[in-house]
């Protein structure tokens, strides 16, 4: 089975797609499964959908990311990619093989599974957030999933073990989108103007260090990673846009890091006489695994406890929103981080992952 699941990362590894471009990973996956007992369903976009009926009352769910990224690799592997500018660099070809793995182990062994396997290749995990197309085709419901699982190869965790944490374990992810308008004149009249570069200072500063003191019990990051301004150098600026991210896990310390936000806009335009447009874009919701999945397969397979959260996000939250779900973390040991040019990874994991999907669906 390893050797069969290292072909399967081999060759969608050199086939990088894009959201909802996957149209040659989505031929990949079903010419897998198409000697295979199961159902067949293309209900969202590039997705693949590989359902067996098993003939029970309930289904287990287990989902793969299908999606890369922009990314020009540069690991020197015989198999890199062949799309130049596009990567597997966050582990979905690994996700994808396991899964399919998963497929000929149901496959071959239906008689021993007591519920029915829904096995989802989604689309479009690093963008759009594909997992809500899935869930609005209703097909959770009307396949009678009662449960889902999802798994994410991840750097610097003990290689091969498997991670996971009740509750909260990846963050709520919002877009900030602030936009300053001053008054321009010349900076020999500065007098007469409104700043809006100097007051985008003020008001980056000013939020650095109101989330450095805001009082929560998890942790919480607000950054911004743009700032534009102006277009002549010796004219006061009077338009400045600025970018970032706020992450937490709790949807209250979220409304009162807003609350915060909303305050200091409002002084900073009193006292410059600006104006400032401050907009939030809902991402992804924080992932909470569900109490009583951890705890039932934690009797079932050798599952590490995560001691904190991480600020990454993930669509998979989605999910969790209608089923109950479970996300885990495969270890890859001391390796290059996620998103890398030079990613890469000990196939030999893939086999750890397949095993705990295995346990679960025996469990």
């Amino acid at each position: 089975m390893l050797d069969l699941l290292k072909k399967y990362r081999i060759e969608l590894h050199q086939i990088p797609e894009i959201a909802l471009k996957e149209f040659k990973t989505n031929n990949y996956i079903k010419n897998v499964l198409k000697d295979y007992k199961c159902k067949i369903f293309e209900i969202y976009k590039t997705s693949v959908l590989a359902y067996f009926d098993l003939g029970f009352d309930e289904t287990l769910a287990f989902r793969a990311d299908m999606d890369a990224l922009k990314i020009c690799e540069n690991t020197n592997l015989s198999f890199a990619s062949n799309i130049t500018g596009y990567m597997h660099a966050c582990g979905h070809d690994g996700h994808m093989s396991i899964l399919l793995g998963l497929a000929k182990y149901v496959n071959d062994n239906t008689e021993q599974i007591r519920k029915n396997v829904l096995l989802i290749f989604q689309p479009a995990e690093e963008t759009i957030g594909g997992a809500q197309g899935i869930i609005k085709t209703n097909i959770l419901k009307k396949l009678k999933v009662t449960e889902i699982y999802g798994l994410h190869l991840w750097p610097n965790l003990e290689k091969g073990k498997i991670f996971s944490k009740p509750n909260y374990m990846m963050s709520q992810a919002n877009e900030i989108n602030i936009k300053i308008i001053g008054k321009s004149v010349h900076i020999a009249n500065y007098q007469k103007g409104v700043d809006s570069l100097y007051i985008g200072c003020l008001l980056v500063n000013k939020l650095y260090k109101m989330i450095e003191e805001c009082v929560t019990e998890e942790n919480k990051i607000l950054k911004f990673g743009i700032f534009k301004s102006g277009k002549v150098l010796n004219v006061i600026s009077d338009n400045t846009l600025i970018k970032g991210s706020l992450r937490t896990y709790d949807h209250n310390d979220f409304r009162k890091i807003v609350e915060n936000i909303v305050e200091i806009k409002k002084i900073l335009e009193f006292d410059y006489k600006c104006e400032i447009k401050i907009n939030f874009k809902s991402a992804y919701p924080a992932l909470r695994n569900d109490y009583d999945l951890f705890a039932k397969v934690k009797k079932i397979i050798d599952l590490h406890e995560l001691k904190t959260p991480v600020m990454q996000s993930e669509d998979f939250a989605f999910y969790g929103k209608t089923v109950k779900s479970l996300y885990m973390f495969v270890g890859l040991g001391n390796q290059t981080n996620l998103h890398k040019n030079d990613f890469d990874f000990d196939m030999d994991v893939l086999m750890d992952g397949l095993n705990a999907f295995i346990k679960i669906i025996n469990g």
